[in-house]
């Protein structure tokens, strides 16, 4: 599914765009002010299937949002260290694997999905 900037923006509409900003982690804006939420694209593979979604130029602040963004139903987890995603769209962390992300093609470093993004990131999500 490709989706143009323009194409999800006028999806949202851009007074949405706007009114989510303000639930956004790292955002703080005053009146009238203009807040710039990074674009980045989205791959979800699971591991023995053979099919792969990848979404791009959504907005996200963060991993947990930009999963949101594309619609994922996520369950999460909060523990000591942070947040940690459990399940995406119904496929749950257990024995037969577990979720994690890349950013860029490189292991953030951090397990939360709390995150943050910069313009042109793309966050691989993987469950094997």
């Amino acid at each position: 599914m490709r989706l143009s900037r323009r194409g999800f923006l006028g999806f949202l509409g851009v007074g949405t765009v706007a009114a989510l900003s303000q639930f956004l982690p790292g955002v703080s804006r005053k009146e009238g002010e203009e807040v710039k939420i990074p674009l980045a694209t989205l791959v979800i593979q699971v591991t023995g299937l053979e099919e792969t979604q990848i979404f791009y130029e959504l907005p996200g602040r963060s991993v947990l949002s930009l999963l949101m963004a594309a619609g994922m139903r996520v369950q999460i987890e909060g523990y000591s260290g942070g947040t940690l995603v459990h399940a995406i769209n119904g496929v749950s962390n257990g024995s037969e694997g577990m979720w994690s992300y890349t950013i860029n093609k490189k292991e953030p470093g951090e397990w939360g999905v709390d995150y943050p993004l910069n313009e042109g990131d793309v966050v691989e999500w993987t469950y094997s």
